[in-house]
């Protein structure tokens, strides 16, 4: 979990072992406008991992292992312009996942 940081508006996670984002992990950090989680091990993201990101425009996901996302997990972030899922192991996307 992510200690909250109320002014932070930019993280760079890249290139870490994170294999999990926890229901909670960025809890408080509601500025959030930029997440790099890119480059990790992740195979897991709660359904709930985003909820208060409600400024975050571009997140990071690319090169994990990310085989399904929860069906409303970016619905929180209305203001989301820019999702890089690439190199990953989806296999389908759900219809209300944007």
């Amino acid at each position: 979990v992510l200690t909250p940081l109320k002014k932070l508006e930019s993280i760079n996670l890249s290139g870490n072992k994170i294999a999990i984002i926890e229901e909670g992990a960025f809890i408080g950090n509601t500025r959030l406008e930029f997440l790099n989680l890119q480059e990790n091990l992740i195979e897991k993201i709660d359904e709930n991992a985003f909820t208060t990101l409600t400024s975050l425009t571009i997140l990071y996901l690319h090169q994990n292992k990310i085989a399904d996302l929860p069906e409303k997990i970016f619905q929180p972030c209305q203001l989301l312009m820019e999702i890089r899922l690439d190199d990953n192991n989806l296999t389908a996307v759900h219809k209300h996942l944007f």
